[in-house]
């Protein structure tokens, strides 16, 4: 699913990529849980996804989260 919205990204169509990646994390969270190391990963691709856009804000919370879930998963190192 990454691979697919990076590539539609690459083709110019960022919102479309962002909704599929989107989707991609709430079909993750109904799957796994919404604190499931699989919603950190596809979350953190989302928030790199949204640097490489310059979508700053996006960005930080996607990454923030992600950080905050793989911190109480494996601990802070």
């Amino acid at each position: 699913a990454e691979e697919f919205a990076w590539e539609l990204s690459r083709l110019g169509y960022h919102d479309l990529a962002a909704r599929f990646m989107g989707s991609q994390l709430r079909a993750n969270e109904e799957r796994f849980g919404d604190k499931s190391e699989e919603v950190a990963q596809t979350r953190l691709a989302l928030g790199e996804f949204f640097l490489r856009c310059g979508e700053w804000a996006k960005a930080e919370v996607a990454l923030s989260k992600s950080l905050e879930q793989i911190k109480l998963k494996h601990g802070a190192k």
